[in-house]
């Protein structure tokens, strides 16, 4: 099994593809890439092929940490634009 798998599998990651796994001293960093074709509006039902624009910087959060390292996911994320609610992430 890949790195990048068995850090999908133990994060509960969908939706997602691993790209990257950087350990360092008492942090992980996972970095992610979007699989999803279809944008959802998270407010309402709206769904879009097409993207509004994608963020130049990637997001991060902090996910629960893996023994004594502290995890964090890092992405780019894209934004849509909703007939309702405007451009929404």
């Amino acid at each position: 099994m890949r790195a990048t798998s068995l850090v999908k599998q133990m994060l509960g990651l969908r939706s997602v593809t691993v790209v990257e796994v950087l350990v360092r001293p008492h942090e992980l960093l996972v970095k992610l890439r979007l699989t999803r074709s279809r944008l959802v509006c998270p407010k309402c039902s709206y769904t879009t092929r097409s993207c509004y624009d994608t963020r130049t910087l990637d997001s991060r959060w902090r996910h629960l940490d893996i023994g004594t390292h502290q995890t964090w996911l890092s992405c780019q994320l894209r934004r849509l634009r909703c007939p309702t609610h405007g451009v929404i992430t």
